[in-house]
């Protein structure tokens, strides 16, 4: 020790000591020691040492551990110890010491190895205010490494440097820092080449296979799970450094894609690489050996053209191009990845070396030779030119030829003697072949029409033709093809002949033989196999299938050594073309420069370093969205888009983790944020993001599960229906609202005053019906993905055409979607040449993307394609050729003027695809027109071939009518060469061409043939063949044919209105077909709804029924509904010219633009205001149903509408509008079912109440919650309008639903602006908690610390500590409702604060925590603050431990500081009082305790302030604010009512079911009313029998409860326990007939159903909001303390009167905070109370409703927190409520805490005699695979329900506790497509307790599940009718509350009285009750239903 004054150091300790004394038992050897010395007693300015320490004997001892050292222990280094470190098995780097605990300083064993859970990519030695983190598990927690990430070190001592790779860099190598702010120079960046011939020696990182294994990768693939070894590199100072080999990201944005789509990355890292080819032998049904190659790793990054990229996407000629595929492959969508294949190429080297491999002498396997050749030297001589031996090049037959291109030829040498004709035919088909095949071309001459030779030049063959690209020669039809001769030779031994002709696998056809030999066994495709033609690719592994060469590994890999890996969509594709590369918005490349912020994922490359568990990848894609609000340089749009993320919000329900596909969802938004409304909405809509959200991704129609679960033998069938969820909430929360709206937002009323709704059920059924076919698109690269997909979450939708429902879909108005569409059959001749007409360029595909072509199409040169001449107009005006006749493609070519047609464009109806040359090709898309359902001279038309015997020819299998003026059938002709038989595709001018009847009937006449229905069917040309076999599952494949036969069409008519087309062709007698099972009166449930005429008197639709003999005998029954004839009239709608209001409310048809017909056949005749009348030419009446009117629409639009109406009469007396529909029932096609998603958003977005809804939510969102009529109405006229004009500046583009227009009129209107505004004490609102946040951090300059990634997140649990945070809403329904008033002032003066809604203790303490926090400590995790927790706990004003901090600095003055502040954080609303208060403070503290102190704490209080809370201004009255006081406990015993609300509508008909014990007939119904073994009912072994006699079910004596809530059974059977059956929301008992009119609620809406439930106040006449809440205000009059506690969620149901402003108290299971200040808000130390409380004091009447209320909730919470928290601290439960099972939404934590509460009823305020508590547990919402939302779910809830009944008993108050388990709706009993079920309306419900009088089933059980109309409580689609209302549940449970007087209970129940006896009394309920019901004859009795 060194002595105060003494220069010199003492010897004072030298007695030894024993160290370990205590330690029993050790494993290990000792490395190291560490202890700790306490010098005591040490005098002042002494200075303690440690010098020297010996071991005075050689026992080996364990280490102690030491508690918190200082420093690290310096004898740790030894500087010839090394310890090595390697990551995933390699070497990293050499460290001296041992790693060593943060927190305690312990050395952990290095013997062994860790698994990293969290790590800085920064030297720990680099970082002194900020430790690098380095985390390891260690005794199974995560721990922090002191020191950090060590520095890389090769010390040559222990490391073998020759085992490493090393690199040595040169001085004069440019190297640079980088991203030195970030990494303290950590990051160097090689910037020059480095010549080396170790290079060589390095592993290739593309060599390497990261994905793992799955069906597409085996695990046989060596490099599977073996990352490359690292590279060193040794820089010139000696220094060494790890390559960092950072992810590849390319470049991929809309305006620049990646012009190869990723290919050459995608080669480069397929699994071949340098390592040679491996054979796989595998079995199955692909059995034999095949070469290996990955095919998941090939992914594309380019995206398919979509609405979103197609305007941008460029044609790339690139060499390995990779082209995402979105195909349909084997029906369905997004299934196609792109193999990375190995190819050959049938040259010399290839042949000889197959020549050579297959001769028998191979290892194994080929024991036979094999003899594949190609034939050289076929020619043309006497035997085979008579065009029967093979077809000439001119004949008649197959127009198949094949020509060499003979460059020793000129212009002037390559003559022929030709007619004109044939050598242009064949020069053109040359020319605009297809063929890639360089040495050979085959092209198709199809002598038909203007494309085929001259007669005369039949027979002539060997011509030359000279082209554009240089003369051709005619040579045999099989010249160079490939064939395998083996059989041939194997069993003619004398035909070795054709060996002898060999020479290294080209056979040389001798020229001194006939060739007729070889004619005669090329085509006996037993004895000869044809393989290919000389320089066609092949796939090598197609090959050895093809010839059974699989069986020898020798042949494969000879094959492979020849080959090249190459893309799979490059090996057959089309001459010339290109391909379209398209990108995707924002997809930019990341900057080397820059550090590597982003952190993704990798499963398979993560479990390599077993570190998968340390990055916080939900937190990243918050902090990426908060930077970008607080960063970001277009503010405005930033607030728009997190409005409108609010409104339209998506969660993170699918992909919590994923970053880029979260953002990308939100990227709309910000994309789009001064788009159009339109825009979002049909983004939203096709985002995989909403579908799973909303679950309507792979919906499908009842069509398409019905008919392909069809068998014709059984009968069985499936009955799914469309999913339901986005159908409603599209409505209800993205569109039109549930009320009709007028312009100013207020609600329109009937004329008995009441709400008016916009929607019922049957629009949400026609809108989950347009919601159908969703499907994602294939997966593609470049994208994060964080697990194994072949999907894309990122692109837009497809659109499956056949999942998808072809019938036509009412409108809301009870129109149609269509409606004012013009007709198909109104398109003009030729309309492809029509002004209007669109295409889009698809490259060198010739593959149609929304029409069907099989995919096998694309490359086929036997496919006749539409080629356009260079002298046709269309052909220029998609060409655009430049001076040279070079074409310039564009993405999207709009006609705008009329082409005359030339060549073969005059002889189609329509086009598919044009091809404009080879490799470049057109898709028309036709304009968007509609079908009438129902049609005058329907026509029969056929499909599908069989042979029922093989003497037999072939028949037509199906039949269904199509429309004869519409082209959807195929061409087809009788006679041309036997009577009766078809001619399929007679004459057709392209493959998948569909006609007209007319234009079909018309050629088939000129050629001398007639249109019949035949009796047999051929193809007219062998090539022409197109596979015609009926597909029932997917029509879209399904090619029709005309027939001259009538076909009538019928309505069939089921009991409850729903309709079915029907469609029965005229039977032929000589074919057995079927009606198309869709339209099959037998076979169809493909019923729509109509709007069926009402009777005027009851209301009631008028249609037939069996119930009225189907109307009196008009119709047929046909089982149990009527079977109608149908007659079609169609008139005119007006006789003059009607105003353009009348012509848009009743005229429904479109019209063409008169402008595209040609020769002017319409002409102006009549017009007037917003009206023009067109009539045909040569009329002036505007009478005609040809006349059309153009019509400018309520919103600028211009309509076309034609004079007609369509009625259909059914059965002769019904009148029906006739329907119309996108989709044409014969030809389905993508495209129109496009078209009809958007008609129907449109539809949506242009409703009357669209525009007000969408409108004053958004004014909400911006800080508004009570804007005035006026102000919404102005605004909604600029959403409208387009425009919004601020003095002078113009904002807007002038399209419907501006969001620019609809910004600027919100923000610049004079109720934003003017100041007297802030004079209304209802004006503004409480803001959002997290933009609160945001705005403090943006304006007292937040900055983020340099080297914080986003994977360490800015935030961390922000939901549970200030309510709300990006993708964390609770619900779909995002953060809090729209509607939502506080009791008190805002309630009773019927205001809004939606906000409010989130004002729990939790929120409100969290929020001032931590933003007190982020002025002590920054953006850190201290005192409740926001940040993450990253190293340790720091001290006030050390901003060490935080993510950043605010860096913003006051002036000196202190009023100018407080001015600076004001106006930056409350705008200007600070009040005079609180200003002087925040002088006080400051004035005070930094008097008291330093300047610095005194800035933070002013800080802390502006962060505190009302002004700042709210958009309010405040007007103080001098008085401190009162605490709401706790009423005084009376003397009456303690009663609690629990409600577990299970939010999203609990399926449970799951939760209570039959069972079948004893017979039972109602569980089979069950059974198969849920869809039966493929179906979502519950099976025998999942239910758990219990009594069921109660339920009064003859038969019936056994119930079932659902296994998975094993606590519900066991206290049931207690006796404790009961089930209220079918119970509901109703306003008064109803029928399934009257239910409609009787119940004014918005039905099966989450939102509603759930205030219905909570408020069970049908009319709204009761005193407050929700039923536990009045039962509260009636006891609390009564004198008993009364408390109501909701539970991490608020709800209505215990909010009481408005005019009492009793506030209930939402709490968190996170804790009970309370507010603290570690400086001046902690046990005595209260300095910073008092001017807190004044901030918040009392206010006076003329002050901010919404300031007030933030006050009086401050205070109030403040309060009470201070007490509970010390209170619940003494609470100890009896009972563990932890469980195995994951705790779902805190459920078990939730009741725990409402026991706790229970527990602590004496000691809470004065005591309470009634609690009410609300617990929430959401996700019930089971519209997709509803057994797996059950699993998942019901455990947790099971046990917290058995928990809580433990520790009920347990305190002994069990008898004091009532808990009824309740939903909001029940739901359908019948199953959707997604394996779930959707909104119902009437559910079983179960009530607890220890005074129920349980082992029942109270109410009445549903006795059939039947969904039938003839099914009294079914209403359709398995929709329940409740028999038993939620009053009838809460009168009795009121009763046993206390309340028994009947006008309390109406207080409570204001609806009960509609109910009679239907109510439960308390003495049917609890065992202690004793009430009845007057008139009722005592409690409700139940008995047998027979």
């Amino acid at each position: 020790a060194k002595l105060r004054g003494a220069g010199t150091w003492h010897h004072v300790v030298a007695d030894e000591f024993r160290m370990f004394g205590n330690y029993t038992e050790w494993d290990g050897s000792i490395d190291f020691i560490i202890f700790e010395l306490v010098p005591l007693r040490l005098p002042t300015g002494a200075e303690f040492r440690v010098a020297k320490f010996e071991f005075t004997d050689d026992r080996t001892l364990a280490p102690s551990t030491s508690l918190s050292p200082s420093a690290p222990p310096t004898t740790l280094m030894v500087k010839n110890v090394g310890y090595i470190v390697k990551f995933a098995g390699e070497f990293r780097t050499v460290v001296h010491k041992p790693f060593q605990l943060e927190q305690t300083g312990e050395p952990i064993p290095m013997n062994r190895g860790y698994q990293l859970c969290e790590i800085d990519e920064v030297e720990g030695n680099k970082l002194n205010e900020f430790p690098s983190r380095m985390n390891f598990i260690y005794q199974q927690k995560c721990v922090p490494i002191m020191g950090g990430n060590p520095t890389v070190d090769v010390d040559p001592r222990y490391v073998n440097l020759s085992d490493l790779h090393i690199l040595n860099v040169p001085v004069n190598a440019s190297i640079v820092e980088i991203n030195s702010e970030q990494t303290l120079g950590g990051d160097l960046l090689l910037l020059s080449d480095i010549e080396d011939e170790v290079c060589s020696t390095f592993p290739n990182p593309y060599d390497n296979d990261y994905r793992g294994a799955d069906r597409y990768n085996p695990d046989e693939v060596p490099s599977r799970f073996k990352p490359d070894k690292p590279v060193f590199a040794r820089l010139p100072d000696g220094s060494y450094a790890l390559y960092d080999q950072r992810l590849i990201l390319h470049e991929n944005t809309l305006e620049n894609p990646k012009m190869d789509g990723g290919g050459e990355s995608v080669l480069r890292s397929t699994i071949r690489a340098a390592k040679g080819f491996v054979a796989h032998n595998q079995t199955g049904q692909n059995s034999g050996y095949h070469i290996i190659n990955d095919k998941n790793i090939a992914l594309c990054i380019n995206e398919q053209p979509n609405f979103i990229n197609m305007e941008h996407c460029k044609l790339s000629y690139e060499p390995n191009t990779c082209q995402k595929q979105d195909i349909k492959d084997g029906g369905l969508y997004g299934t196609t990845l792109i193999d990375v294949q190995l190819v050959i190429t049938f040259d010399d080297e290839t042949l000889a070396s197959l020549h050579t491999a297959t001769l028998g002498n191979s290892t194994a396997g080929l024991v036979d030779p094999r003899y594949i050749y190609a034939a050289s030297n076929l020619r043309y001589d006497s035997s085979n030119t008579d065009d029967v031996i093979i077809n000439l090049p001119c004949g008649s037959g197959n127009p198949k030829s094949r020509w060499i291109p003979r460059t020793d030829l000129t212009a002037e040498t390559c003559t022929n003697t030709l007619q004109e004709v044939s050598g242009n035919a064949l020069k053109f088909a040359l020319e605009s072949s297809n063929d890639e095949n360089s040495f050979l071309r085959d092209i198709v001459l199809w002598n038909n029409g203007d494309s085929g030779c001259d007669p005369l030049d039949e027979l002539e063959y060997a011509m030359l033709i000279m082209t554009s690209e240089g003369c051709w020669e005619n040579v045999h039809p099989d010249h160079l093809s490939v064939f395998d001769f083996t059989n041939y030779i194997s069993s003619h031994p004398t035909a070795n002949v054709i060996e002898s002709f060999v020479d290294s696998g080209v056979m040389v056809y001798p020229s001194n033989h006939s060739m007729s030999f070889f004619e005669e066994i090329k085509d006996n495709r037993s004895l000869v196999t044809r393989v290919a033609r000389y320089g066609d690719k092949m796939i090598v592994d197609q090959l050895a299938d093809k010839l059974a060469l699989n069986v020898d590994p020798g042949v494969l890999i000879a094959l492979a050594d020849k080959g090249t890996i190459m893309l799979e969509n490059l090996v057959q594709r089309n001459r010339g073309g290109g391909m379209l590369v398209c990108g995707s918005p924002n997809e930019v490349a990341p900057d080397p420069e820059l550090d590597d912020y982003f952190a993704v994922k990798n499963i398979d490359l993560d479990c390599v370093g077993c570190q998968d568990n340390y990055e916080n990848y939900f937190a990243q894609k918050q902090t990426v969205l908060a930077l970008n609000m607080l960063h970001a340089e277009d503010q405005l749009c930033q607030r728009m888009a997190w409005a409108l993320y609010e409104l339209l919000y998506v969660g993170t329900t699918t992909m919590p983790d994923n970053t880029e596909g979260n953002l990308y969802s939100y990227d709309i938004m910000t994309r789009n944020c001064f788009g159009t409304y339109d825009q979002i909405l049909k983004e939203m809509t096709f985002s995989p993001k909403m579908g799973e959200q909303f679950n309507y991704i792979d919906s499908s129609a009842t069509r398409f599960h019905w008919d392909a679960w069809y068998d014709e033998t059984t009968g069985v069938r499936k009955l799914v229906f469309p999913d339901e969820n986005y159908a409603r909430e599209v409505m209800q929360l993205f569109s039109i609202g549930l009320h009709e709206l007028e312009l100013d937002g207020t609600e329109t009323r009937d004329k008995f005053g009441r709400e008016i709704q916009t929607y019922d059920n049957v629009n949400i059924m026609n809108n989950a019906r347009v919601m159908t076919g969703f499907t994602y698109t294939a997966r593609r690269g470049n994208t994060e993905e964080l697990f194994r997909a072949t999907k894309s979450r990122f692109e837009p939708f497809r659109i499956d055409i056949d999942k998808h429902d072809f019938f036509p879909k009412q409108s809301i108005e009870d129109g149609w979607i269509g409606d004012r569409y013009p007709l198909c059959e109104d398109l003009p001749k030729h309309h492809f040449l029509k002004i209007g007409a669109t295409y889009r360029f698809r490259g060198g595909s010739s593959i149609p993307t929304s029409q069907y072509m099989p995919a096998s199409w694309d490359a086929d040169e036997k496919i006749k394609r539409f080629v356009l001449s260079p002298d046709s107009m269309l052909y220029k005006k998609l060409c655009d050729p430049d001076p040279a006749g070079n074409c310039n493609f564009s993405n999207v070519v709009t006609l705008d003027e009329n082409l005359n047609c030339f060549g073969n464009e005059c002889s189609v109806d329509s086009v598919i695809i044009a091809q404009i040359s080879p490799g470049a090709f057109y898709e028309y898309i036709r304009q968007p027109c509609t079908h009438f359902s129902f049609y005058n001279n329907g026509k029969k038309v056929v499909t599908g071939v069989s042979k029922p015997s093989p003497a037999l020819e072939w028949k037509y299998t199906h039949a269904m009518c199509a429309n004869p003026l519409t082209a959807v059938a195929a061409r087809s002709c009788c006679g041309i060469s036997v009577i009766d038989r078809i001619e399929y595709n007679y004459k057709f001018e392209y493959h998948g061409e569909v006609v007209s009847a007319g234009t079909n009937e018309a050629i088939c006449i000129a050629n001398g043939g007639t249109v019949c229905d035949p009796t047999s069917v051929r193809a007219y040309d062998p090539m022409a063949e197109i596979d015609p076999e009926y597909n029932a599952i997917y029509p879209s494949q399904n090619t029709y044919f005309w027939t001259d036969t009538p076909c009538k069409q019928q309505i069939l008519v089921r009991n409850d209105g729903m309709v079915a087309i029907v469609h029965e062709p005229q039977a032929n007698p000589s074919v057995t077909a079927r009606t198309v099972l869709f339209v099959d009166a037998s076979a169809s449930i493909n019923y729509i709804s109509v709007p069926w005429n009402r009777d005027t008197v009851t209301g009631e639709a008028r249609f037939p029924t069996t119930s009225n003999e189907c109307g009196g005998g008009a119709c047929t029954v046909f089982d149990d509904k009527c079977l109608c004839d149908i007659t079609i009239a169609e008139n005119s709608v007006f006789d003059a010219l009607p105003s353009s209001s009348d012509a848009l409310q009743f005229l429904h048809v479109g019209a063409i633009d008169p402008a595209v017909y040609d020769d002017r056949s319409y002409s102006l005749i009549e017009s007037a205001e917003g009206i023009e009348a067109y009539a045909l030419s040569g009329t002036s009446a505007i009478n005609s149903t040809s006349t059309i009117f153009k019509v400018t629409g309520d919103f600028g639009e211009v309509f076309f509408l034609r004079n007609l109406v369509s009625q259909v009469t059914v059965g002769g007396t019904y009148v029906l509008r006739n329907p119309v529909g996108f989709i044409d029932l014969v030809k389905v096609e993508e495209r129109d079912a496009e078209f009809e998603v958007d008609a129907f958003l449109n539809h949506l977005t242009r409703y009357s109440s669209s525009a007000p809804f969408i409108c004053k939510r958004l004014i909400q969102f911006f800080g508004i919650s009570n804007p005035s009529p006026a102000y919404v109405e102005r605004v909604v006229k600029s959403y409208i309008g387009g425009f919004y004009t601020h003095r002078g500046t113009v904002f807007g583009d002038g399209r419907y639903g501006s969001l620019a227009a609809t910004a600027a009129a919100i923000t610049l209107d004079k109720e934003s602006l003017a100041p007297v505004i802030d004079e209304d004490p209802v004006s503004g609102n409480v803001r959002e908690p997290l933009l609160k946040v945001i705005h403090l951090m943006r304006s007292l300059r937040f900055e983020r610390r340099p080297h914080i990634k986003l994977r360490y997140g800015l935030f961390d649990g922000l939901r549970s500590k200030i309510g709300q945070s990006p993708w964390e809403a609770p619900d779909q329904f995002s953060f809090f409702s729209g509607d939502y008033a506080t009791p008190g002032l805002i309630a009773s003066s019927e205001l809004v604060s939606p906000e409010s809604q989130l004002l729990s203790i939790s929120n409100v303490i969290g929020l001032t925590n931590g933003l007190f926090s982020l002025h002590s400590y920054g953006l850190a995790v201290a005192d409740g603050g926001l940040g993450p927790f990253l190293t340790r706990l720091p001290s006030v004003g050390d901003y060490s431990s935080s993510v950043g901090f605010l860096t913003y600095t006051t002036v000196n003055d202190i009023s100018d500081k407080i001015n600076d502040l004001y106006t930056l954080m409350t705008a200007g609303r600070l009040s005079d009082d609180n200003k002087q208060v925040l002088v006080d403070a400051y004035n005070y503290f930094a008097k008291a305790h330093g300047a610095d102190t005194g800035e933070r704490v002013l800080l802390q209080l502006m962060s505190a302030l009302p002004e700042f809370h709210t958009w309010n201004t405040v007007r103080k009255t001098g008085l401190a604010r009162s605490i709401t006081p706790s009423p005084p406990k009376a003397s009456n015993t303690y009663k609690a009512i629990v409600f577990i609300n299970l939010f999203g509508g609990i399926d449970s008909f799951n939760v209570l079911t039959p069972h079948s014990n004893g017979g039972c007939y109602l569980y089979d119904d069950y059974f198969e009313a849920r869809g039966g073994d493929v179906g979502v009912g519950l099976t025998l072994d999942e239910i758990l029998p219990i009594d069921g006699s109660s339920a009064g079910i003859n038969g019936c004596k056994t119930f079932g409860v659902n296994s998975l809530l094993p606590s519900l059974k066991d206290i049931y059977d207690e006796g404790r326990g009961l089930f209220f059956a079918n119970m509901g929301h109703l306003h008064k008992p109803c029928t399934n007939k009257n239910w409609l009119t009787e119940t004014r609620t918005d039905l099966f809406s989450h939102h509603t159903m759930k205030a219905e439930a909570h408020r069970v106040d049908a009319f709204k006449e009761g005193d407050g909001p929700g039923v536990l809440g009045r039962m509260l205000d009636v006891l609390e009059d009564y004198g008993l303390a009364v408390s109501a506690t909701s539970v991490n969620a608020h709800s209505i149901m215990i909010d009481g009167s408005p005019t009492t402003g009793r506030l209930s108290t939402a709490m968190d299971t996170s804790g009970v905070p309370r507010v603290y200040h570690r400086e001046f808000l902690k046990g005595n130390q209260q300095e910073l109370r008092l001017f807190l409380e004044k901030l918040h004091s009392e206010t006076q009447e003329n002050s901010g409703a919404f300031s007030n209320q933030w006050s009086q909730s401050f205070i109030d919470i403040w309060n009470k927190t201070d007490t509970l928290v010390e209170t619940l601290r003494g609470i100890k439960l009896s009972t563990d409520f932890s469980s195995k099972a994951p705790d779902i939404d805190d459920i078990s934590k939730q009741m725990k805490l409402v026991a706790e509460l229970i527990a602590a009823k004496d000691q809470r305020g004065n005591g309470v005699n009634r609690d009410v508590f609300t617990v929430y547990m959401g996700g019930f919402d089971g519209h997709s695979e509803l057994k797996a939302t059950m699993n998942n779910r019901l455990p947790a809830l099971d046990n917290a329900i058995k928990k809580f009944w433990m520790e009920m008993k347990a305190q002994g108050i069990s008898e004091r506790v009532t808990v009824v388990i309740g939903s909001e709706f029940g739901r359908t009993t019948t199953m959707n497509s997604n394996r779930g079920s959707d909104h119902g309306w009437g559910g079983n419900y179960f009530a607890f307790g220890g005074d129920i009088k349980g082992g029942r089933i109270l109410g009445e059980y549903p006795l059939s599940f039947t969904d039938s109309p003839d099914n009294p409580i079914n209403l359709g689609r398995g929709r329940i009718l409740p028999t038993r209302s939620w009053d009838a549940l809460w009168f009795g449970v009121a009763q046993w509350f206390g309340i028994n007087e009947p006008t309390d209970l109406d207080q409570v129940l204001p609806n009960s009285q509609n109910f009679g006896c239907d109510l439960f009394t308390d003495s049917d309920i609890f065992v202690s009750g004793q009430s009845t019901i007057s008139g009722c004859g005592g409690g409700v009795e139940t008995t047998e239903v027979f």
